[in-house]
């Protein structure tokens, strides 16, 4: 799924969080497997993004026609990305109706080719160099 907060929690030990409504299909599968992956998108990917956040005709194999590989917890990741983060759940916290799960990296990788696919206010954006 396209998540709308990801950020990074801790340095040492290696820790993220993603938001995640609790009524998403998503949701409940980071419950029952105790684990999710992040794929950082690079500019361009625009369609992923918008297929992973429901949009467009996608709902059986959203997967369907993506390169898609793993690294040790077996989650997808995402082809062309920028970099790649496999997580394990070590904490999760109500917020509202959402939850907010923090995992413990335990795989990354990462090209850093390229620029990140940003999204703010309803919108894609690029990045300037300043």
């Amino acid at each position: 799924m396209t998540v709308n907060s990801f950020t990074s929690v801790s340095l040492e030990p290696a820790w993220i969080t993603v938001a995640l409504r609790k009524a998403t299909r998503t949701h409940s599968l980071i419950v029952r497997a105790g684990t999710f992956a992040v794929t950082i998108l690079a500019a361009g990917q625009e369609h992923v993004s918008q297929r992973f956040a429901g949009q467009g005709d996608y709902q059986e194999d959203r997967f369907a026609g993506l390169e898609t590989a793993t690294l040790l917890t077996g989650a997808p990741l995402f082809g062309g990305g920028l970099a790649w983060l496999d997580c394990r759940v070590v904490q999760t916290v109500t917020a509202g109706e959402n939850s907010l799960f923090v995992g413990e990296v335990l795989a990354a990788r990462g090209e850093f080719l390229g620029q990140p696919l940003i999204y703010h206010h309803r919108q894609y954006w690029g990045l300037l160099a300043v």
